[in-house]
């Protein structure tokens, strides 16, 4: 962990050197299922964009937020990197991952703290000059939640983004 702590303290100290920053956010919703019900987790994501010719990363952060009368809620959020790969002038690949921690919720009040590792990759869609579109597929992996072991909270979302920025 110290490693990869180190290594991103490095190319974040470079990378200005190189590219050009900009910054980017919005909100999103990921459809997926928990324990078995389907749920809608609601969010937002913004962070710093370092860009290069025909690609660019970014350092951010990221929570979510299950919606509605669900009898298993999570709620999290956490640091994330991302990288974009342009394909055309309109459209882009994105990869990222999420690092953090959050909690679940059961309906009958007990609650548990969890870490999350969340790796995501989608299509960025670029609508205007400051408006992106993202859809994008992830896998929520949770771990820490020793006191309902016999609950599944990992999962596959899918998910759309609507981000405000200059990507």
């Amino acid at each position: 962990m110290k490693y990869l702590i180190l290594m991103l303290v490095l190319i974040s100290a470079i990378t200005p050197l190189t590219a050009e920053m900009s910054g980017s956010g919005g909100a999103g919703i990921k459809f997926t299922t928990i324990n078995g019900e389907s749920q809608q987790l609601m969010g937002g994501k913004g962070g710093a964009i370092f860009k290069h010719d025909k690609w660019s990363w970014g350092l951010g952060g990221a929570q979510y937020s299950s919606t509605g009368d669900v009898e298993n809620a999570l709620n999290y959020g956490g640091f994330t990197i991302s990288y974009n790969r342009v394909i055309t002038p309109k459209i882009s690949l994105n990869a990222g991952i999420l690092l953090g921690g959050g909690s679940i919720t059961l309906n009958t009040g007990s609650q548990d703290d969890v870490r999350i590792i969340e790796p995501e990759i989608g299509i960025l869609f670029k609508a205007t000059d400051y408006m992106n579109i993202i859809l994008s597929i992830n896998q929520r992996m949770v771990s820490g939640a020793d006191s309902m072991a016999d609950l599944d909270f990992n999962g596959s979302a899918i998910g759309i983004s609507l981000l405000f920025g200059d990507d």
